[in-house]
């Protein structure tokens, strides 16, 4: 094809941004002219991905006014003030491959991997609309199932300060005034009323007990543990450390099982991702887009499946979708493969900080008290951070950093606390509840 809306994209790699973005304008109008944009979106142009985000968004708002174009897959990726193209717009309609044509001739076009649209239930089993088991409430109780079982396990090792008797009572209370509490709370405090203010809560004041609902912040659950643990090593008379080194060996299982409940959701997905064979596209990521493409991907619903209600919402087409194929095929079709977050952060925070906690407690088992908390925290930390690069950011950032890698700065004061603390009784004697510092064979 010569000329038109494929030479200006090329023109983008042959004429730098700033002379490239006049010849799309201008080619898309050619061919406009030559009745190539007819009714509905007919090319599918890419979202664009640019190293600099200011050029990125300087053209996400150029496409955006053009509201025949559906926005979809179209990276650039800059490279010394020089662009690539990497996908292809295509004819809709004809389901022809109209090609982007440059200098250097027609681009050639990666393979697609991001197919799978994620659409599973979040509810395991529907008893009534009030009465619902949801998989987010049977991770937290798998997570105090397998935490009881393994604490049990350490006390008859006499591996942690408590007696197995004492084990269900303390699991129960850590899991209402440490993980709930303090979850919620922490989640409220940091992520919701900065972001809604505090009139969302006065006028819902229930919405802080609904837990069932989502919205649990780790670092408020793990500060809860904390003022627990402290006050519960005071009324039983055992070291807050020792106390706190069991739970922190079963701890990270919580964590994985509580972001495998993320991924079910479709919660807390990942920064876009392309050129990755298990990224995916999740429909709440829609919220993301500009309002052009919520409403472009709002009628094409509406259009593919007309029984949907009037003035419906996004969480209205997912649960249709849930159900209707085409539905999921044409939400997927406005919406960017991404990281599955969940995932790295659950096999990260909860299983790879459960295996270490897990081999430091059993094989050194007369470690200094404080020395499995201090891993803990540090570890977390680390891995948290880590997590969040590939995290879409669900509240406002602080500087450089989420809030998620901010508040994991402060648990490496914590770790260094503890660190201090167990070294001090590693110096002195001291050990943790199995005896003298050794090695188990």
């Amino acid at each position: 094809m010569e000329g038109g809306l494929g030479d200006g994209l090329g023109a983008l790699i042959g004429k730098g941004f700033e002379n490239g973005l006049g010849a799309v304008r201008a080619g898309f109008e050619q061919d406009r002219q030559r009745g190539l944009h007819r009714g509905e979106p007919v090319i599918g142009l890419a979202r664009v991905a640019v190293d600099a985000i200011e050029k990125r968004r300087e053209i996400e708002q150029l496409v955006a006014r053009f509201d025949e174009l559906e926005i979809e897959q179209f990276l650039l990726a800059g490279h010394g003030g020089k662009f690539g193209l990497r996908r292809i717009a295509v004819n809709r309609e004809g389901g022809e491959d109209v090609g982007l044509r440059g200098a250097g001739g027609w681009c050639e076009v990666p393979a697609v991997f991001a197919t799978y649209v994620h659409n599973l239930n979040p509810v395991l089993l529907r008893i009534t609309d009030a009465i619902q088991l949801r998989w987010y409430g049977l991770a937290y109780l798998m997570g105090f199932v397998a935490g009881f079982y393994l604490l049990r396990h350490l006390a008859r090792k006499k591996l942690w300060v408590l007696k197995p008797e004492q084990t269900a009572d303390f699991i129960a209370a850590a899991a209402l005034f440490g993980v709930f509490i303090g979850g919620r709370v922490g989640y409220m405090l940091f992520y919701q009323i900065p972001k809604a203010g505090w009139a969302g809560l006065a006028k819902d004041p229930l919405m802080v007990v609904r837990v069932w609902e989502g919205g649990m912040a780790s670092h408020g659950g793990i500060l809860g543990l904390v003022i627990f643990t402290w006050f519960y090593a005071k009324k039983h008379k055992v070291t807050w450390t020792g106390l706190g080194d069991g739970l922190c060996v079963v701890a990270p299982l919580g964590l994985l099982f509580g972001r495998a409940a993320n991924f079910i959701n479709g919660e807390l997905y990942g920064r876009v991702a392309h050129g990755i064979s298990w990224a995916m596209k999740f429909p709440l990521s829609l919220n993301e887009e500009p309002i052009a493409v919520q409403e472009d991907a709002f009628r094409a619903c509406a259009q593919t499946a007309p029984g949907l209600p009037e003035n419906f919402t996004l969480d209205t087409v997912i649960t249709a979708a849930r159900q209707d194929p085409k539905l999921t095929e044409t939400l997927g079709q406005y919406l960017q493969p991404r990281h599955p977050s969940q995932i790295y952060e659950g096999l990260l925070e909860g299983g790879l900080l459960f295996a270490i906690l897990w081999f430091v407690r059993v094989r050194f088992p007369k470690a200094p008290d404080g020395l499995l908390t201090a891993l803990f925290f540090f570890f977390y930390a680390v891995f948290r951070i880590i997590g969040e690069q590939f995290r879409e950011p669900d509240a406002a950032m602080v500087g450089p950093l989420t809030k998620g890698q901010f508040f994991s700065l402060f648990m490496f004061l914590f770790a260094a606390g503890f660190f201090i603390h167990a070294w001090r009784g590693w110096k002195t004697g001291r050990f943790g509840p199995g005896g003298s510092l050794g090695v188990k064979a």
